[in-house]
């Protein structure tokens, strides 16, 4: 009897169990060709051999493998004549969660605009379907909350808290938005949620960043005049908060003068000026701009009347005397 290698050898019987196991079994040679001494199943890639015993069970089971991977593997069987391969067998695991999802990228562009990046998850583990974009409303006051409006998502669908929005639903191969019409001087927050084949995951919220100051304030300050002497003016005016101003209180300008002349007389943070240096018996317009670093936005006007003057009075005393006598 010549002994030689097999005859018959024919690929292992994959079966996918979960996304990181696949059971391989196999059978004998069609045509041994002599005693069968060893039998070797090799996976391509990454390199991975599992040796058996004639006697052992003729089944293996690959673990720890990588979720939607496609795995190619062979058997060689030996007998003292030597040893045949079969022909390659593959199969592909199945999908899993998406792992490594990193948070967003976000740059201001202008007051109403925010420009959203991303990048694929370290781990797809699958064929990505969508990418969900998520928005957090911080305002206009930095701070940070625990609620990550991604979480609430997954687990409250579209029924989310006051401060979350739904942005929108992108495919594969869109990993951009322009988030637009938001409102000037906010922060705000994103987060993005991965969904494949079987299973969402989503990222981290981005630090906050806020939109750019608006081109002017809402609106301006609401001015006093209030005559204190024959030379002195007071003006007081309302302070303009964050949510009027949609920027950054740059500082209040106040201009005065009579009427159909007007020149600053004050810029600075205070919500208070004495003009002085007045004329005696004469009416003054003010009017208050409050800056943004962007515009301004104007006061309504005022206007207050200087008492008169000790000249004044007395020209007065003197014709009253002369009528009298």
């Amino acid at each position: 009897m010549v002994i030689s290698a097999p005859e018959g050898v024919l690929p292992p019987l994959l079966e996918v169990i979960s996304s990181t196991a696949i059971t391989l079994t196999f059978e004998p040679p069609l045509t041994p060709n002599g005693v069968v001494t060893m039998y070797t199943v090799t996976r391509l890639t990454p390199l991975t051999t599992y040796t058996l015993q004639p006697n052992d069970t003729l089944s293996i089971v690959d673990a720890l493998l990588t979720p939607y991977t496609l795995y190619t593997y062979t058997l060689e069987v030996c007998t003292l004549g030597g040893c045949a391969v079969s022909d390659p067998a593959s199969v592909r695991t199945l999908e899993d969660t998406p792992v490594g999802v990193a948070m967003p990228t976000v740059a201001t562009v202008s007051s109403e605009e925010l420009q959203v990046m991303w990048n694929e998850p370290d781990m797809p583990n699958g064929v990505i379907q969508s990418y969900a974009l998520l928005r957090k409303f911080v305002g206009f006051e930095l701070s940070l909350s625990s609620i990550n409006c991604c979480e609430q998502y997954l687990s409250n669908g579209f029924n989310l808290s006051d401060v979350c929005e739904f942005v929108t639903t992108t495919s594969l191969n869109v990993t951009a938005f322009m988030d637009f019409e938001l409102r000037p001087f906010t922060y705000y927050q994103y987060c993005i949620v991965v969904t494949n084949g079987a299973d969402s995951a989503f990222s981290e919220e981005t630090t906050p960043i806020r939109t750019d100051p608006a081109p002017f304030p809402l609106e301006g300050p609401v001015l006093n005049a209030t005559t204190i002497n024959s030379t002195a003016i007071d003006l007081r005016w309302t302070s303009v908060g964050v949510a009027s101003l949609l920027g950054p209180l740059e500082g209040y300008t106040v201009f005065g003068g009579v009427a159909g002349s007007r020149v600053e007389v004050f810029s600075g943070l205070d919500l208070s000026f004495v003009a002085a240096g007045l004329i005696a018996s004469t009416e003054y317009v003010f009017m208050v701009a409050v800056s943004n670093g962007e515009g301004v936005a104007f006061s309504n006007n005022d206007t207050a009347v200087t008492e008169e003057g000790s000249e004044s009075l007395c020209n007065k005393w003197l014709l009253q005397w002369v009528v009298f006598v």
